[in-house]
C-alpha cells in the first residue's frame, strides 16, 4: 500500500490541459483544484505546486495520474525529467474508486481525489516500465473499438431476423444471445415450447433464477407467435447472423477479460 503520509498531488489529464490538486496525506487534501496547459508555463505552475507541497511536508511529494496514453506521455515525461516519483494509476482503478462515491458526479475536484484515493487505496507493486500499462490500455481500448463494430453488425442482423426482440430483451444480454444461438430463429422457440426454452435458459444463463427464466421464455414464446420475420429458418441471413452473434460474444469477453487485467494493474510506481 502506498503509505497514507505521503504527500501527493493528483493530476486528472486531459488533452493539452490537466487539472490537479496537492494532498499532504490521505484525505487531507491542500487547497483547490489547479488547472494547467501542458506547456513550459503551465509545468512551472505544476512544479510550484509540488515545491510548495514538498515544503509544508517536509518529503518528496509523489504526482500520481491515469495512465491514458498520449495525452498522459507528456505528464510522465515531465516527471521523469524533474526526477519527481510518478504513480501511473489505470483509468479503471481510479473510475472504480470515482462509482463508489454515493453520487458519483464528474468534477475537477472530485476527480482528483478519486485520484489520489485510488493511489493511496491500491497495492503498489514493484517499479516497471511504464509501456506495459500503456501496451494494456491499448490493447483495451481496440477490444472495446472491436467490440463496439461486433455489437453493431450483431443488431443490424438481429433486426432481420428476430424483428423487434428489443421491445422486451436487451439482445446483448446473455439470456437473449444464447437464446438466439441456439434456436436461430423464432420459429424454432415456438416449436420447443414455454419449458423447453426455460430448461435452456436455466441451463445457459444460471444467473437467472427459476421465475426470471420463465417469464423470458414466456415472452420469447409470444414474441415468436407474433413475429414475422421477412428471412426463412434456412436462409444464409439466419447463418450470418449466427456467426455475427458468435463475433459479438468473442469480442464483449475479451473486453471484459482486457478490463478485468487492467484493475488488476492497479497502480505502476515509475522511479
Amino acid at each position: 500500500m502506498l503509505p497514507n503520509d505521503t504527500p501527493l498531488v493528483a493530476i486528472d489529464v486531459s488533452k493539452g490541459k490537466s487539472h490537479a490538486q496537492g494532498f499532504l496525506c490521505r484525505g487531507s487534501p491542500r487547497g483547490k483544484p489547479f488547472s494547467f496547459d501542458h506547456t513550459k508555463t503551465g509545468f512551472s505552475k505544476l512544479k510550484a505546486a509540488v515545491s510548495a507541497l514538498r515544503g509544508e511536508a517536509g518529503k518528496e511529494p509523489a504526482v500520481a495520474f491515469e495512465h491514458t496514453g498520449v495525452y498522459s506521455r507528456v505528464v510522465a515525461k515531465w516527471a521523469e525529467s524533474a526526477g519527481i516519483r510518478q504513480i501511473a494509476i489505470s483509468p479503471l482503478l481510479s473510475a472504480k474508486a470515482r462509482k463508489s462515491r454515493l453520487r458519483p458526479t464528474k468534477n475537477d475536484s472530485l476527480d482528483c481525489k478519486s485520484i489520489a484515493e485510488a493511489a493511496y487505496g491500491s497495492d503498489v507493486g514493484e517499479a516497471r516500465a511504464p509501456s506495459a500499462l500503456l501496451a494494456l490500455s491499448r490493447q483495451r481500448e481496440a477490444a472495446s473499438s472491436a467490440a463496439a463494430e461486433a455489437k453493431a453488425r450483431y443488431r443490424m442482423r438481429i433486426d432481420l431476423c428476430w424483428p423487434c426482440l428489443d421491445a422486451f430483451a436487451d439482445p446483448l444480454s446473455n439470456a437473449a444471445m444464447a437464446a438466439v444461438m441456439h434456436y436461430r430463429h423464432p420459429a424454432a422457440v415456438l416449436r420447443a415450447g414455454p419449458k423447453m426454452v426455460e430448461a435452456f435458459l436455466r441451463k445457459s444463463a444460471p444467473s437467472y433464477g427459476r421465475s426470471s427464466a420463465k417469464a423470458l421464455a414466456a415472452k420469447l414464446c409470444d414474441y415468436a407467435r407474433e413475429s414475422m420475420p421477412p428471412v426463412g429458418e434456412s436462409s444464409a441471413e439466419v447463418d450470418s447472423l449466427l456467426r455475427a452473434a458468435y463475433e459479438a460474444k468473442s469480442a464483449i469477453g475479451l473486453e471484459g477479460e482486457l478490463a478485468s487485467r487492467l484493475i488488476d494493474v492497479k497502480v505502476t510506481i515509475v522511479l
